[in-house]
């Protein structure tokens, strides 16, 4: 049981170092509209229902005169790609990663620092206000910012407990 324990808790620090080092990718990858409504669709940078290289849209924007008339996917329509289990088989084999430190003291007591690669998955949910205090403009409805929803899926290090995190963020404008 202990082993078992500290592996969940080994997982659970490496989604959440993860998770916030995906954050910051996201955020400084600095996507545009042609990003989400994906014009250039052999774009490595291309949000879409089939989460081609972890990034995923399943809305639709491409009638959109305005940021705010992004429409999110029913449930019924499409499903959410994080849950699969084909998008983290083999690590996530087709999902971006980033690296982070594993930090373990291991038998003999000394510290042991290896680099694990944890894979993440990006979604565009659709475009919200820059700020919930100010009401819709109809002269300014391009004002929104992207709202995106990453999540990570990282292992322990024994492979006894895997830890799934999200987080849902608006980028900053």
């Amino acid at each position: 049981m202990a082993s078992s324990a500290r592996d969940h808790a080994v997982a659970f620090q490496a989604a959440e170092a993860a998770l916030a080092q995906a954050e910051q990718v996201v955020l400084a990858a600095n996507y545009s509209e042609d990003d989400f409504i994906c014009r250039n669709s052999t774009s490595n940078r291309c949000f879409n229902s089939t989460c081609s290289n972890g990034l995923c849209f399943s809305g639709d924007l491409a009638n959109a005169m305005y940021r705010d008339d992004c429409k999110i996917a029913k449930p019924a329509t499409a499903a959410e790609a994080w849950p699969a289990k084909t998008f983290w088989e083999n690590n996530g084999a087709a999902l971006p990663k980033v690296q982070i430190a594993k930090t373990d003291l291991g038998n003999s007591g000394e510290l042991d620092t290896e680099t694990i690669a944890v894979p993440y998955m990006v979604e565009f949910l659709c475009y919200v206000p820059r700020d919930r205090q100010i009401t819709t403009d109809e002269n300014n409805r391009n004002g929104g910012v992207p709202l995106y929803r990453v999540t990570v899926r990282a292992q322990g290090s024994a492979g006894r407990a895997a830890v799934m995190l999200q987080s849902v963020f608006r980028a900053a404008g």
